[in-house]
C-alpha cells in the first residue's frame, strides 16, 4: 500500500501561502520548496491506516494524525485501535 500526505505551503516557495497538496510518499521531498509544512498522512477514510498494514506492522501509535479527506478533518489515533475527533474526542 502505499501512503499520502497533505502538504502545506508557508508562501516562502512559488506557491501562495495556505496552498494544499496531496502526494505520494515518494514525492514529499520534490514537492518541499513549494509546499514546506508535511501536514501527516492523508487519504479517504477507508485508507485510514490500520494495524498489520505493512508500514504498521505492530500497531498504530498513539497521537499519529491523519488528515481524512472524507470528513475533512485531521483525527488522531488513541493508541487503542481507534480514530478521534482532536478537539471533542469523538470517535470518528
Amino acid at each position: 500500500m502505499y501512503r499520502q500526505y497533505q502538504m502545506l505551503s508557508n508562501g516562502t516557495g512559488a506557491v501562495a501561502a495556505g496552498a494544499t497538496l496531496i502526494v505520494e510518499a515518494s514525492q514529499v521531498q520534490a514537492h518541499s520548496r513549494d509546499y514546506a509544512i508535511s501536514v501527516g498522512l492523508a487519504g479517504p477514510t477507508t485508507q485510514r491506516p490500520k494495524a498489520g498494514d505493512a508500514d504498521f506492522l505492530t500497531g498504530l501509535p498513539a497521537g499519529l494524525h491523519y488528515v481524512d479527506t472524507t470528513l475533512g478533518i485531521v483525527v488522531i489515533h488513541d493508541g487503542r485501535g481507534a480514530f478521534r475527533h482532536p478537539i471533542t474526542g469523538a470517535l470518528v
